[in-house]
């Protein structure tokens, strides 16, 4: 493969790349800002039919630059290849899909969520990709589906898609034959390190400068779009982290803040009065575990959250950790302190309340725990209203699309992609 680096500003006024740019500045400070961190090059290589990325390369096929002149709306066709690209690499999506078993199948899963966004950009400011009007025009083998796509990320999107995914090689092109890419293999390529570089600490690097884009580019907006919002939203999923070493970093951290504390949190939440807090770890308080013990979590899924409790009781010197096992009522309360064991199963079987597993917490404890970790599909019966409790809660949910379903709490989705 020929690499060619090239300055985007050294081409003439009137090129295509530069006319193309001129329109993402123009419209997308966003993506703009990620184009100008890119290094762009030229690059000869027929698995490459128009443009790639690494994440902190832009690799554009000069055959494929020039196909795109000679069509109608070369710029906007431009345009959009520039924006569509500058997304996969904020939103690390070259790296997150080398990490999954399929990557090409994760590449489609990757186009259909890019060109969803930018759909949902040009239909806010009234147009769509596929209109002659519209800022950005998406080329025709581009793949578009806002139903299939939804607000799913990357994995979630590859994770439902069927084994031989559409590809965008062999569509035609109405206006002409804009050439599909069969057999290629997307867009999304490995990083390619330089002598002496180390893989982690370009990773790290380019994920500081997609974090910085975003900031200042919030900043310079003074409100964040729906779509930006989804996009700062996508680059904090997690990309490697199992879902149980998630929920024992929460209980981790929890554990630290628990002896930090200023002041008594629950006694301020119910009186308003400030009270001492705690001296040191011998003082750190309760952890609460509960399960939806009514029959939709599976059986390893159940295995793996005794285990996460077995390791918070074990490792991480809470003075006692509350296990409840809750369907529409608490079924099942067990205490452990360090050194005991956790059971191996629970009992359980009808429907499912929340509130329940919250009543005990404040009848047993009066509220004074440090955090409270809830396994459940996220389906209940008793709604919201009654909450939040005064102390974190983290929804470890099997839901697929949990965003927005939890009215307060963090949430973490417990299954890994």
């Amino acid at each position: 493969m020929i690499v060619r680096p090239f300055d985007v500003s050294d081409l003439p006024q009137g090129n295509l790349l530069r006319r193309a740019l001129f329109i993402v500045q123009s419209h997308w400070h966003l993506a703009y800002a990620k184009l100008l961190a890119m290094n762009w090059a030229f690059v000869e290589d027929p698995r490459i039919p128009f443009a790639a990325t690494d994440g902190r390369r832009l690799l554009l096929n000069p055959l494929g630059v020039d196909f795109v002149a000679s069509r109608p709306h070369a710029v906007k066709y431009m345009a959009f290849i520039l924006v569509h690209e500058a997304l996969h690499g904020l939103l690390d999506h070259p790296l997150r899909a080398s990490r999954l078993s399929d990557p090409a199948k994760a590449n489609v899963a990757a186009d259909y969520i890019i060109n969803a966004m930018v759909d949902q950009f040009s239909k806010e400011r009234g147009s769509r990709v596929h209109e002659e009007g519209g800022v950005f025009m998406m080329p025709p083998v581009g793949l578009l589906d806002p139903e299939l796509s939804k607000d799913y990320c990357m994995e979630e999107l590859y994770r439902i898609l069927p084994s031989d995914p559409p590809s965008p090689g062999g569509k035609k092109d109405p206006m002409g034959d804009f050439p599909g890419m069969p057999g290629a293999p997307g867009d999304l390529i490995e990083v390619e390190l330089e002598e002496g570089e180390e893989l982690e600490e370009v990773i790290r690097d380019i994920e500081a400068t997609n974090e910085r884009i975003i900031v200042q580019s919030q900043a310079l907006a003074g409100t964040t779009g729906p779509v930006d919002a989804r996009l700062s939203s996508q680059r904090h999923l997690p990309k490697e982290v199992s879902w149980v070493s998630r929920v024992q970093e929460w209980a981790r951290s929890r554990s630290e803040v628990g002896w930090l504390k200023p002041f008594h949190a629950p006694l301020f939440v119910s009186s308003g009065l400030i009270g001492a807090g705690r001296g040191g770890r011998m003082d750190i308080g309760d952890f609460v575990m509960v399960v939806d013990s009514s029959g939709s979590i599976n059986d390893s899924t159940w295995d793996e959250f005794l285990s996460i409790t077995q390791f918070i009781v074990d490792e991480l010197g809470f003075k006692t950790v509350h296990l409840l096992s809750v369907d529409h009522a608490v079924e099942q309360a067990v205490s452990l302190e360090p050194g005991d064991r956790v059971p191996d199963r629970m009992d359980g079987g009808g429907g499912t309340r929340f509130r329940p597993a919250f009543d005990w917490v404040r009848r047993n404890t009066g509220d004074d725990v440090e955090g409270l970790v809830y396994l459940t599909d996220g389906h209940n019966s008793d709604g919201f209203d009654w909450g939040p409790p005064p102390y974190p809660v983290l929804w470890a949910t099997t839901m697929i699309r949990p965003t927005g379903h939890f009215p307060w709490g963090e949430t973490c989705k417990a299954f890994d992609l």
